[in-house]
């Protein structure tokens, strides 16, 4: 439970790094984008939290939070592979965060699903 709750954290460390590399330099003013990857990280600090206190709501948040986000980083991963244009792409280091964002959603998302962890969540049998 504990290396799911570290992958949580860790997606939201990396996709608020991405967030940051992908700002204009020189800009005062923080873009659309970095405020949304910052909630979305402050989301993951959240649930990695909850699930580090193994409290019961927090897997029944972070399964959906992990596959919805395992989901589109994989599709935007295919989208920017398959874009013939490349003032679209991200920057080489926002990539990577990117990149390192999802391989640790995606390891959150299975560590979920174990069978073991699954059984740390459940309640008492009544």
């Amino acid at each position: 439970m504990i290396a799911a709750s570290l992958c949580v954290a860790a997606y939201g460390v990396a996709i608020l790094l991405s967030g940051l590399t992908a700002t204009q330099p020189g800009s005062r003013m923080p873009s659309p984008i970095l405020r949304m990857e910052a909630i979305l990280a402050l989301a993951g600090w959240v649930l990695a939290f909850a699930l580090w206190h193994r409290t019961r709501w927090a897997w029944f948040a972070a399964v959906p939070y992990a596959a919805w986000f395992t989901t589109a980083g994989l599709l935007t991963i295919a989208n920017y592979a398959s874009s013939e244009d490349v003032r679209h792409a991200l920057a080489p280091l926002g990539a990577a965060f990117f990149g390192l964002g999802v391989i640790s959603v995606g390891a959150a998302l299975v560590l979920l699903l174990l069978p073991a962890t699954r059984a740390e969540f459940r309640g008492p049998a009544v």
